[in-house]
């Protein structure tokens, strides 16, 4: 038998550091999908960009906590329903913010699953499936379910990372020395957020996210995003900022290969897959539980 000779061991040994330190850098190197290290990022900016919200009142016109309990009871709750069927519910500190803006038609999240949404938004649904599935939509941009999501998040992060720095390779460093403390480009950020437009494509996607991941799983009906649309179409909700960030919106040319329409067939084609699987728990009946009623009778 042949023994291993001096340089064969050394030649091994460098080819492990190589290779270790390769897959090191790969790791530090943000953007690459490490679910720890950029959930970890997303956490921490969150939790800046929410203090930055309270901080700020004259910039967003929060909804009271205190005067409204009902109001962030039953959201939260809902919110909390929707991000147990996520991948990265763990790593998160998940709330809801609601903006005293009845004119805005908008919801929104901020990295680390917080979810912001106005009154008039709240307003306009018309039953809880239909809020259940905006959440169900938004909670996929904090998820990773699939790659496209990674991707979605991925550019938001990477955003606002040039945002305060050119040396992405920070980390979560750049978030816990750099954001601490600078109000006026949190500011900045959460604005990039709350207008960022999502491609076509990851809209899709988010709706199957909706449909399959959070609607499957619970006793309401799947048609809420669907009647949504349909409201906002008949209505000429022009102004609806959550659809036009979300496109295709009303005002997407036909001609597009993602259209509204064929927005609205593949939400209905969804609906009956879910509607005659043995697997999900949907029911076709548009039921309103108590706790939402209360909540929609509590707004301002």
């Amino acid at each position: 038998m042949a023994l291993i000779q001096p340089k064969q061991i050394l030649i091994f040994f460098l080819i492990t550091i190589v290779i270790t330190g390769y897959f090191s850098c790969k790791t530090e190197d943000l953007g690459i999908y490490n679910p720890i290290l950029i959930a970890a990022d997303e956490r921490d900016l969150g939790n800046e960009l929410m203090r930055t919200i309270y901080d700020n009142p004259s910039d967003y016109n929060l909804l009271d906590k205190t005067a409204y309990p009902k109001v962030y009871s039953y959201l939260n709750l809902a919110w909390t329903m929707v991000r147990n069927q996520t991948e990265i519910r763990d790593y998160y500190d998940w709330e809801v913010f609601v903006l005293h803006d009845d004119v805005n038609l908008d919801a929104y999240t901020l990295p680390g699953g917080k979810l912001g949404i106005t009154t008039g938004m709240l307003k306009q649904m018309s039953s809880e499936p239909q809020l259940l599935a905006v959440m169900g939509h938004e909670a996929y941009y904090n998820d990773r379910i699939n790659q496209n999501a990674v991707d979605a998040i991925s550019k938001v992060m990477d955003r606002l990372k040039f945002m305060v720095s050119n040396n992405d390779g920070m980390g979560t460093k750049v978030f816990k020395d750099v954001i601490n403390g600078i109000s006026d480009m949190n500011v900045s950020m959460v604005d990039y957020c709350r207008d960022i437009e999502y491609d076509p494509s990851v809209t899709f996607e988010a709706d199957e996210f909706m449909m399959n991941e959070v609607i499957c799983e619970h006793a309401y009906s799947p048609m809420g995003l669907k009647s949504l649309l349909l409201e906002a179409e008949n209505n000429n909700w022009i102004n609806f900022h959550w659809l036009n960030a979300r496109p295709p919106s009303i005002s997407v040319d036909d001609d597009d290969v993602y259209t509204f329409t064929y927005r609205k067939e593949v939400l209905e084609d969804l609906e009956n897959m879910i509607l005659g699987s043995d697997t999900c728990n949907s029911t076709e009946e548009m039921l309103d539980t108590d706790e939402y009623i209360e909540m929609m009778e509590a707004l301002p």
